[in-house]
């Protein structure tokens, strides 16, 4: 009937990373927000993971526009500073590299914490329950 097989089941770390993402709406709206920030994850990568959990489409659709509105003036001030580089009225500035930076070790410590923490909880449901004999 209902039962899964080793080759159905997802690794451990989807299911921690699922339960992260899906715990609660307000949970759920800032890690697609960070998601969304960080100009290393591809937008591709994260509209995949973010298809395997059971996140509500309201807080994907808020969380993706408000990730994507900071990235978006980004692209824009770029442009307009790119404009002035090229004819050579400004010099590029290093807080924008550096912000970038900041942004995906944010989003890359938040996500790795919160995963740490739904793994040990499954570690924790697995133990309690009994074990088969095969």
């Amino acid at each position: 009937g209902g039962e899964t097989t080793p080759a159905t089941t997802p690794p451990a770390i989807i299911n921690a990373v699922a339960s992260s993402i899906s715990s609660s709406q307000r949970r759920s709206l800032a890690l697609i927000a960070l998601f969304r920030l960080s100009p290393v994850i591809p937008f591709v990568w994260s509209n995949y993971l973010l298809g395997l959990t059971p996140v509500k489409v309201l807080p994907y659709t808020v969380g993706t526009w408000l990730g994507t509105l900071p990235s978006l003036a980004v692209f824009v001030s770029a442009g307009v500073v790119g404009k002035a580089v090229v004819a050579g009225t400004t010099a590029p500035p290093p807080g924008l590299l550096v912000a970038g930076g900041v942004a995906t070790m944010g989003v890359l410590a938040i996500i790795g914490r919160i995963s740490q923490q739904e793994l040990a909880k499954q570690a924790e449901k697995g133990s309690e329950q009994p074990q088969e004999d095969a």
